[in-house]
């Protein structure tokens, strides 16, 4: 699990995209869970233990992944996420922005 911001995003090359994520694919990783963009802190935070709660329960990585991301939203559609600004606390939107951020690369398994 790579947590940083834009982990999997990087400079578009003639071999695809030279991201710090692809390095731990070359190293031989497996597989890994990466952000494709900056991702806000509270939904990370509510992806990331869903995620590997069900990994660990005996799902694989893309269900655990898929899994986590759905509860995300319906948590946001259910209005739980609030979100802490120097104005209040707002509600996110249902924007994937917020919970689509996080891919697995490799090995879905």
């Amino acid at each position: 699990m790579l947590s940083a911001c834009r982990s999997a995003g990087g400079r578009v090359s003639g071999d695809g995209i030279a991201t710090f994520a692809r390095a731990f694919i070359y190293a031989g990783t497996p597989s890994l869970v990466a952000s494709i963009w900056d991702v806000a802190d509270q939904p990370t935070n509510r992806l990331l233990p869903d995620f590997y709660r069900a990994w660990l329960g005996g799902a694989t990585k893309a269900r655990a992944l898929r899994s986590a991301q759905l509860r995300l939203l319906r948590d946001r559609r259910a209005n739980k996420i609030p979100i802490g600004t120097p104005l209040g606390k707002v509600l996110l939107s249902e924007h994937p922005v917020f919970w689509a951020g996080c891919e697995l690369f490799g090995e879905p398994d």
